[in-house]
């Protein structure tokens, strides 16, 4: 071997020995950074702390949990009875809104007095526009019953008219004087007729039966059909019906000019004899108006009464058949209904307020209808007595409860509210979308005294804060559901077995034992999403202990244990997470790039949420960085592409703050950097990815590998500290679950804002792998405590003379941008720029 071999094979020893000494170098390096402990990323609810065996054994909850601000806020907006003062309940669906409202309308309200009495009767002189009359509570249905007794007498004082010694005989002269006229017609009629043959009878008809001329033949009247089979037959001479028909012809003329006259009679007597029926009764109910009017002394009352007196007057006739005389029940009804007084709505003797939750708003059910006529046929016409109240009105001088995700779908019906609260009055519209008759009734509108109540989502009331200024002025007390409340030891040993014990009463479902309680405060606080806290949407509770309960049911079990509570936690899970299997598979078998294992300059793994709506999970995202000579600074290959959102393009920005407060001091930041996600084909937005973004430029320019078994999630701001960022849990089980899935070494973890450590809530595998050494979760403050993990180098400090310690991170990108510095000036150089 020659001296220059020699000295080569020495040096190929040297750099292995302190390749090696280097990588014991980082492995003992890493080690001296805090890692969390496997006691430190769960919070364990023991079951020690219930004294109890089943929660059988607990008294129901009776009240709202945690939400103790809300409950003032409502109770505030409840007693203030002042135009404006409606509430809008903001909070999701899981947090109990309604049992908020119901607990606080149910409780320590005060009084009201109850609403009047609503009566619509007809208006005679335009019946189109029906009259609103109100009435003490309890009175509205006396009237109608008087004006019922009313028409009773009416029909009984014509019929005793008729039975009276007196106008008996008056009567009976009319009725006879017009007999007498009737009979001379007829019978000058017959006389002429029977020279010619002819009797007056009747012939059936598909019809029915008219009067119609018989001819005698053989002294037997037939009709001219059956004249006309016997000239077919040969009984009868054609010749003979031909003058028959002639003189048939003639006299039928005759007789409907005869006809004509005697209907003229009939009218005559008809009018003689409603003339007389209206001059008595007229006399008698002359002072029926002020009679009732002293029962009834309302406003309209009066004026409606007199109405009422001349209406009957006129249309007396309508009274002369006596009650109960053979006319079907529907047709009496019918005769006297424009008489007749409908009862919309009565509070009776109530003296509490009124209540009403509306599930399915629509403008019939809000504010009323007017029915259509009934009837095989759907004729007929739609008047007062076709009048229905609405929801709005049976809350009157009370609350109605309403879901405003109801009410925004419909811009009609949210004017048609707002009206309401504006005018203080409801308006009874037309049937919807009905060209029946009656539809253009315009009842008088209604006043009422009613607090709104609506119920939704805090982002829908923000939306239409700013979008309607008649929300603003008419919504004034908001009610803010807190999304969780602190974890008390009172809450947790009494309030929270309550609420089990009350959903479990409630819904006959099986108790839960002491362990199942315990784990069931474990996913409450897994949903608040911190430590120390308790997640108000006790509904998303109510739902994992009904599907524990059917669990524990199938295994014929009495009580619901905590396996129970695991298993419905993971069939809960199973039912929405294809995604989620499908991204693992491709990420396993290389369909998506995820590297895990060795390093990688200017690469890394970030941490991306996919958020299905009622599922979110977490899958690593590989994110690239190559840069080079240039003046474009950072381009975000997203943002490029309209494939990046806000947050994340100003997180993009923040991580160039970042670098030119530690690189371009001295100089300026001349340099080409691009990012990608890779294999990424959906909007990405959000600045949870920011800090991993740097960790990939500093290793890009510093040439130091990035481990590749670590993913990093994490905020940065301009000073490079990294802060807190969402979902944290999830992106924790993410990327455990990818290594687990494939070949794992044990050294894989994640980088975590060292913000975040209080929100951890892991899985129970997660957490025994952790104790194990199996798997790994570094909290961080800054970037260079991750750079330092990912890459085993010292970040470096800045020294006074203003560069960095010597072969850290930052002395060496420090220096490759100079080197990026120099090169750009050498091309400009050369091209005589």
């Amino acid at each position: 071997m020659t001296v220059s071999g020699r000295r080569r094979r020495s040096e190929t020893i040297r750099k292995h020995r302190s390749g090696a000494r280097n990588g014991k170098n980082r492995e003992r390096f890493l080690e001296t950074m805090r890692e969390l402990k496997a006691e430190e990323l769960r919070w364990r609810c023991s079951p020690e702390e219930f004294d109890f065996r089943t929660t059988a054994q607990v008294e129901p909850l009776k009240g709202i949990v945690g939400q103790d601000v809300a409950l003032k806020a409502l109770r505030t907006g409840i007693e203030i009875r002042k135009p404006g003062y409606n509430i809008f309940v903001a909070g999701p669906k899981t947090a109990g809104r309604m049992a908020l409202v119901r607990e606080c309308l149910a409780h320590g309200l005060p009084k009201l007095p109850p609403p009047p009495d609503r009566v619509y009767v007809n208006n005679f002189q335009a019946p189109y526009r029906p009259i609103l009359l109100e009435f003490p509570p309890g009175r509205g249905a006396a009237f109608t019953d008087a004006l019922d007794d009313l028409i009773a007498d009416v029909r009984e004082k014509v019929f005793q008219l008729a039975q009276e010694d007196g106008p008996v005989s008056r009567l009976t002269a009319l009725r006879n004087k017009f007999e007498r006229r009737r009979e001379k017609l007829r019978a000058s009629f017959e006389k002429r007729a029977k020279r010619d043959g002819f009797v007056v009878g009747q012939v059936r008809t598909h019809d029915g039966v008219r009067p119609d001329l018989l001819y005698l033949y053989g002294q037997k009247p037939i009709s001219m059909a059956e004249l006309e089979e016997l000239v077919s037959k040969g009984e009868l001479p054609a010749s003979k019906l031909t003058d028959i028909g002639r003189n048939y012809e003639a006299r039928m003329h005759e007789f409907s000019r005869t006809l004509v006259q005697i209907t003229k009679l009939d009218n005559e007597y008809a009018g003689k004899l409603s003339e007389f029926e209206r001059t008595k009764v007229g006399k008698w109910l002359r002072d029926m108006p002020k009679k009732l009017y002293r029962a009834f002394p309302q406003p309209g009352v009066e004026a409606y009464l007199r109405q009422l007196k001349d209406a009957i007057v006129e249309k007396v006739h309508l009274f002369r058949m006596r009650p109960h005389d053979g006319t079907p029940e529907g047709e009496e009804r019918d005769r006297f209904r424009e008489f007749r007084g409908n009862l919309l709505f009565t509070a009776g003797d109530r003296k509490t307020r009124r209540v009403v939750f509306e599930d399915h708003p629509s403008l019939s059910s809000l504010l009323g209808f007017i029915e259509r006529p009934s009837g095989d046929d759907g004729g007929g016409y739609s008047d007062f007595l076709d009048i229905r109240p609405g929801s709005l009105l049976e809350a009157d001088r009370g609350f109605i409860v309403l879901n405003f995700s109801d009410l925004f779908q419909s811009q009609t019906l949210w004017g048609v509210l707002k009206n309401v609260i504006r005018t203080g009055s409801i308006a009874i519209p037309e049937p919807e979308g009905s060209s029946a008759p009656g539809c253009g009734l315009k009842p008088d509108p209604i006043p009422v005294d009613v607090k709104v109540i609506l119920v939704g989502e805090p982002y829908a009331f923000d939306m239409v804060y700013d979008l309607d200024p008649d929300f603003r002025n008419s919504f004034k007390i908001r009610v803010d559901l807190e999304p969780d409340f602190p974890l008390t030891r009172t809450f947790l040993r009494r309030k929270f077995p309550a609420f089990l014990s009350k959903v479990c009463s409630e819904e006959d479902l099986l108790p839960l034992n002491r362990e199942a309680t315990a784990a069931t405060a474990e996913y409450g606080v897994r949903l608040a999403g911190r430590t120390g806290k308790f997640t108000a949407s006790l509904g998303k509770i109510a739902d994992m202990i009904r599907e524990a309960d059917l669990c524990a049911r199938r295994k014929k079990k009495k009580v619901i244990r905590a396996a129970d509570i695991e298993e419905a936690l993971s069939h809960s899970v199973e039912r929405v997470n294809a995604v989620e299997r499908r991204l693992t598979e491709a990420i396993v078998n290389g369909s998506i790039m995820i590297q895990t294992k060795g390093r990688r300059v200017g690469q890394i793994n970030g941490l991306a949420v996919y958020d299905l709506g009622d599922y979110a999970f977490c899958r690593p995202s590989r994110i690239t960085v190559e840069t080079s000579v240039g003046q474009a600074g950072i381009i975000n290959i997203e943002r490029e592409s309209g494939m990046s959102g806000g947050s994340h393009d100003k997180g993009v920005h923040i991580l160039t703050g970042y670098l030119r407060s530690r690189f371009a001091q001295r100089r300026p930041l001349s340099l080409t950097a691009s990012i990608c996600f890779e294999q990424s084909y959906s909007a990405i937005d959000g600045d949870s990815a920011s800090s991993t973004e740097v960790y990939a430029i500093l290793s890009s320019l510093s040439g130091l590998p990035i481990r590749q078994d670590i993913a990093v999630t994490g905020s940065v701001n301009q000073k490079g500290e990294i802060q807190a960022i969402g979902c944290v849990n999830e992106k924790i089980e993410g990327f455990y679950d990818v290594v687990k899935a494939g070949r794992r070494t044990g050294r894989e973890g994640v980088i975590i804002p060292f913000n975040n450590v209080p929100e951890l809530m892991l899985r129970p595998d997660i957490v025994r792998d952790v104790r194990r050494g199996k798997f790994h979760i570094w909290p961080v403050k800054t970037v260079e405590e991750g750079i330092e993990i990912l890459t085993g180098v010292k970040a470096g400090k800045r020294r006074k003379n203003g560069t960095w310690t010597p072969g850290s991170v930052f002395d060496r990108v420090d220096k490759r941008l100079e080197e990026l510095v120099r090169g750009l000036k050498s091309y400009e150089a050369a091209e005589g720029k």
